[in-house]
């Protein structure tokens, strides 16, 4: 166990290692090659997920801690971001509180679990449903899908495998199906609750209950604006990753008492004409172009 904790560890420095060597470099480089970057940049961050969940399973922990709360819907959007079907879930959440800094991890890797395994076992044209609720007793995430459901001994043994009194039991595990006995280990960790029931679409749906303990209101400066709340289709894979550490510190900035008409006048940009693009490459691009307005953009009218 120790020696599986010590190599998933090197596997998630490495993972984060690229995941910053790439997301340099997707704002460094045009949408040329920007679309095979963000490609690159996904199917890494779902190597990382396999490396922490191999790091829970061995009594290890995930990679990243926080140090403030982080807003519900970065976590959604960062359990999106890793799982290779994200373009099918569907967000349905007004919830504005937020989680504090040293769950807000293991509650992103659960519903990224969760959210896999609701992509998997339904039809590649059938959505993944996600409803976040808050409650006075904490916060509660429904995964629903439209997939072929669970057999009642099945049903009974998911059960067992997330519950928060069964002990982990390695031998149990088979296959390569570990997403739940890794959801099962962090709902030990944090007292979180998960039940499975009969989908209204068919399939099964997964309740994740967040106890109010790690329940908490956001900085007034990490709240999310009209701005940043784009369409799920609209966002790169890496960008449901992104927490409002990596925003700020990505936005541009003024300095205190300093006006508009005082601010120095924009650069001129040079365009350059090519052909226009409609994949994650071009979307990506625009939103760069958005957030940091002092970068030449590369796409024509």
């Amino acid at each position: 166990m120790s020696a599986c904790a010590n190599a998933a560890g090197r596997m998630q420095a490495m993972a984060v290692g690229m995941l910053a060597d790439l997301r340099e470099m997707e704002y460094r480089h045009n949408e040329d090659v920007l679309g095979d970057l963000l490609k690159l940049d996904h199917c890494t961050a779902q190597a990382g997920r396999l490396a922490d969940s191999i790091a829970v399973l061995s009594g290890a922990r995930t990679g990243r801690r926080w140090t403030k709360p982080i807003i519900m819907e970065s976590i959604l959007r960062g359990a999106m971001g890793r799982i290779s079907a994200y373009r099918r879930v569907r967000l349905h959440s007004t919830c504005t509180a937020a989680i504090v800094g040293y769950a807000a991890e293991d509650i992103m890797h659960a519903l990224a679990e969760l959210m896999d395994n609701a992509a998997k076992f339904s039809k590649p044209s059938e959505d993944v449903h996600v409803h976040v609720e808050q409650l006075s007793s904490g916060v509660v995430v429904i995964v629903e899908d439209a997939g072929i459901g669970m057999k009642p001994q099945v049903l009974e043994r998911a059960e067992r495998a997330v519950s928060t009194t069964e002990p982990l039991d390695l031998v149990a595990l088979s296959g390569t199906r570990l997403g739940l006995a890794v959801v099962g280990c962090l709902a030990r960790k944090h007292q979180l609750r998960v039940r499975f029931h009969r989908s209204p679409r068919g399939g099964v749906s997964a309740v994740l209950r967040i106890p109010e303990l790690l329940v908490t209101r956001p900085r007034s400066e990490d709240e999310p604006t009209v701005r940043n709340r784009r369409p799920v289709e609209e966002r790169p894979p890496h960008s449901a990753q992104s927490t409002p550490q990596t925003q700020s510190a990505r936005l541009p900035k003024r300095r205190r008492g300093q006006t508009l008409v005082s601010s120095p006048p924009p650069r001129a940009r040079h365009r350059v004409e090519t052909k226009p693009r409609a994949d994650a490459g071009a979307r990506f691009n625009a939103f760069r172009a958005a957030v940091r307005p002092d970068t030449p953009p590369t796409t024509a009218d």
